[in-house]
């Protein structure tokens, strides 16, 4: 055994109790969402349907019998994980003791079962007082309040009723800003009264249990370095360690993992405090550290990590869609996708339950990119995906396939109304398939949307037709050499704007409600400017910079830049 709890055991220790409230959170936010459906008579105003719903206020029978249920799994679970640690601490230990021969040494002795008992009730202790503040981060005039669920439902209640008689909102849309304000907050407990600190009860309940198991190891370790009389310590280390620098000289804890460390000044090995920052909030074990430490015996115990192994533990720098990621910087973005989806989850299910089919929509749709990011992503940084991290227990299959199938609905109602249904990349899978292997047709799908959302486009003009175009440009005037010797290369993003013509030029109607209308240009009459018998001006120096022909052909004008070969535009030709 290398230690009896490694970095990757403390990672994934807290899982299913985080999970456990996660699961409470969902019903918290669904059973204040159903509330939310209108009620009464559809001859209601809508203030009215406000008024009523807080009239019947809050009862919250159904969630504190969830609050009960939850507090009681999370002890079961608590049991089984700290007597799992216990276990592995007293094997690992007893493999030392042999190893140095330490007959009369008994690893039961290590840690007093009462020691182990107080770790246990501080724990669930945490647990409890986690249930007992339970509440949402609301903002109010500017300012995040934290107010309990029954607060939270008035509060949220009253802003909508302010928003409706005010006239600056429907309905739906007052309800959909509640809804939203949840879902962003997410069930949250008070952490400290004092300061007003709180936090999301899945990341306390997490926290609560790296404690409580990081505490019992300290126990076991310190209590073993004593009868091995070693004041030597061997810490941790893990791939993806954080590598930032901070305030602290151990804020980079890459640089100090994996080593071994004297729990006294001056001595052979440099000070585990000084270094490690051992007992300080950034630093060995402090928050949101997977690093332990285990005595070590100079002489006798050999280093788990070599310090060459120590320098290539991480895999190199790779790219992602132009920027750099380290091995730290890629777990980091993976957990934030992670975060991502498990939120979008919740909007799905706070959405569905307040009725709001649009927002549901909205959220669907973001789900199936998340998804898909988040693949594509892990993918390029060697990453292994970790579904059971994104887990929304009332987010099911049934709940999953609905979700995807909205998204698909939504897919198909995009592309139709873009001009775009005849795309190869009618299905989700293939859309994003093609925007992560970047090919062709994705990238010509989206500037292709971008110029139609813009108005440079216009919808009926067809993606079937653009993509015609375009390819009969790249394959017929690309790479060939014009009437005055320049080698056509490429072709601008815009340039296939001027192409397929503008029913009204976006940027002359933002400037001054002017309606210019650029008719498109055939390809064949392109062709002749640039390769047959026209008129080529004197290059000309832009305002950008860079230079720029015009070829002037019997029915259009197409300008290139002489230098790169590019196409830069193209206008019908004004004959009068």
């Amino acid at each position: 055994m290398r230690y009896p709890i490694t970095p990757e055991y403390l990672k994934t220790a807290p899982d299913p109790i985080a999970d456990l409230y996660l699961s409470l959170e969902e019903t918290v936010i669904k059973d204040i969402c159903r509330r939310f459906r209108l009620s009464g008579t559809a001859t209601n105003s809508a203030v009215e349907q406000i008024k009523i719903l807080k009239r019947k206020g809050y009862s919250q029978e159904e969630i504190e019998n969830a609050i009960a249920k939850t507090l009681n799994m999370s002890r079961a679970e608590l049991d089984k994980l700290f007597g799992g640690a216990v276990d592995r601490n007293k094997q690992y230990y007893g493999g030392v003791f042999d190893k140095v021969q330490l007959l009369d040494a008994d690893v039961d002795m290590l840690a007093a079962q009462s020691e182990i008992d107080a770790i246990y009730a501080q724990t669930a202790g945490e647990f409890k007082n986690i249930t007992q503040s339970l509440g949402f981060a609301i903002r109010d005039q500017g300012e995040i309040k934290f107010l309990p669920i029954a607060a939270t439902y008035q509060k949220v209640l009253d802003d909508a009723e302010l928003e409706v008689w005010s006239g600056a909102v429907d309905y739906n849309t007052a309800i959909k800003n509640a809804v939203k304000r949840l879902a962003d907050s997410g069930l949250q407990t008070m952490v400290d009264y004092a300061s007003g600190w709180h936090n999301r009860v899945d990341v306390a309940a997490r926290r609560a249990i790296m404690t409580g198991i990081t505490q019992i190891s300290r126990q076991y370790s310190e209590s073993a370095a004593e009868t091995l009389e070693t004041p030597y310590r061997e810490v941790t280390a893990h791939v993806g360690a954080r590598d930032k620098p901070g305030p602290s000289p151990w804020s980079s804890h890459k640089e100090w993992q994996g080593k071994v460390y004297s729990v006294k000044e001056g001595d052979k090995y440099p000070s585990i405090y000084r270094v490690c920052g051992l007992g300080f909030v950034d630093g060995l074990t402090g928050a949101n550290c997977r690093h332990l430490y285990y005595p070590f015996v100079d002489g006798v115990s050999e280093r788990t990590w070599t310090d060459e192994q120590l320098n290539n533990i991480d895999p190199p720098p790779f790219k992602y869609q132009g920027k750099e990621y380290t091995a730290y910087e890629a777990t980091q973005k993976q957990r934030q996708i992670e975060t991502a989806i498990r939120q979008a989850k919740r909007d799905c299910l706070a959405y569905e339950s307040a009725g709001l089919e649009v927002d549901y929509t909205d959220a669907s749709v973001k789900l199936r990119r998340l998804r898909e990011e988040y693949k594509a992503f892990s993918k390029a940084a060697g990453l292994r995906t970790q579904p059971e991290r994104m887990n929304v227990l009332d987010f099911g299959r049934s709940s999953s396939a609905k979700a995807t199938g909205r998204a698909e609905e939504y897919h198909a109602y995009w592309l139709k109304s873009i001009g775009a249904e005849k795309t190869e990349l009618k299905t989700l899978a293939k859309y994003y398939d093609g925007k992560y292997n970047n090919s062709p047709q994705y990238r010509l799908l989206e500037i292709y949307a971008r110029d139609v959302d813009n108005g440079w486009i216009s919808p009926n003009a067809s993606f079937a037709r653009y993509v015609e175009a375009y390819n009969d440009i790249q394959n017929n005037i690309v790479g060939k050499i014009t009437s005055n010797g320049i080698l056509i290369t490429g072709q601008r993003e815009h340039f296939m704007q001027r192409v397929l013509g503008t029913g009204r030029d976006p940027k002359k109607y933002k400037d001054d409600h002017r309606i210019i209308r650029r008719s498109g240009v055939e390809i064949e009459d392109i062709k002749q400017a640039l390769f047959g018998d026209s008129v080529v001006e004197p290059p000309v120096i832009q305002n950008n910079g860079k230079r720029s022909v015009r070829f002037i052909g019997a029915k259009c004008v197409v300008t290139v830049n002489p230098d790169t070969g590019e196409l830069i535009q193209t206008n019908q030709r004004k004959v009068k």
